[in-house]
């Protein structure tokens, strides 16, 4: 297994102070905001640097890569989001980026901007009161939606600029409050990164504050598969 990036042990501390949202005071004459704006640009430095990792380093390195662990049932609500929208659930392509994507300062900056401004555009709330149901898979209405909406609105943005359907998945797992959570994993080279809806940080996976227990399939994208995610005990699973 490769050695640890460094940016994949200073992210967390960042993760930590931005979901507190928490300024980082370094001395009288630095806002946390400035620092984490010079942190945040060689957390992009170290990313692009990072070494890609082989099919074999992927079946080892469980710390850059969600473990998979075979099939899983798609949560409520996906499956209708499929049937109302099947381009969006097709699998044509899938193999061809077997490892994921490369990151290159362009896909990097796309996806910075795609999370910062669909983060920005959209307003949290519940399904129950946009649609009056518990559970709506669809992308934002009206300026509006829920985690799901925001991973499927960031999804549907990054395959309009070209990105491989197989290497933006749609990820779900619960909170510290042990309440569901969706967030859009994008798979890299690099390692599993993390668009999400509460944060303006674009994580490695293990460094977000949930414990994560499905997601689509790379191979079809109307398929889920169980993530064994094994990093915290106590949260209850979505997927069964």
């Amino acid at each position: 297994m490769s050695a640890i990036p460094r940016f994949l042990l200073v992210v967390p501390i960042l993760a930590f102070s931005v979901s507190l949202g928490q300024p980082l005071l370094l001395g009288s004459d630095i806002s946390g905001l400035h620092f984490l704006q010079v942190q945040a640009s060689a957390l992009a430095e170290e990313v692009l640097n990072t070494p890609s990792a082989d099919a074999s380093e992927r079946e080892t390195d469980t710390q850059r890569f969600m473990p998979i662990e075979g099939a899983a049932p798609a949560p409520k609500g996906f499956d209708a989001f499929c049937e109302d929208n099947p381009a969006q659930c097709e699998s044509a392509g899938a193999g061809e980026f077997p490892n994921g994507v490369r990151l290159d300062v362009r896909r990097w900056a796309q996806l910075q901007k795609v999370n910062r401004e669909v983060n920005a555009a959209i307003n949290r709330v519940p399904d129950q009161v946009l649609y009056g149901i518990a559970e709506q898979w669809a992308f934002p209405k009206q300026g509006a939606g829920d985690c799901e909406d925001f991973a499927l609105e960031k999804r549907r943005l990054l395959l309009a600029l070209g990105w491989p359907m197989e290497t933006l998945l749609v990820t779900v797992g619960v909170d510290r409050e042990k309440r569901g959570h969706a967030v859009l994993t994008v798979v890299t080279e690099q390692g599993d990164l993390v668009l999400d809806s509460k944060s303006p940080a674009i994580l490695p996976w293990y460094a977000t504050p949930y414990r994560y227990t499905c997601r689509q399939s790379a191979v079809s994208p109307r398929n889920w598969v169980h993530i064994g995610d094994n990093r915290t005990t106590s949260l209850p699973t979505i997927c069964k």
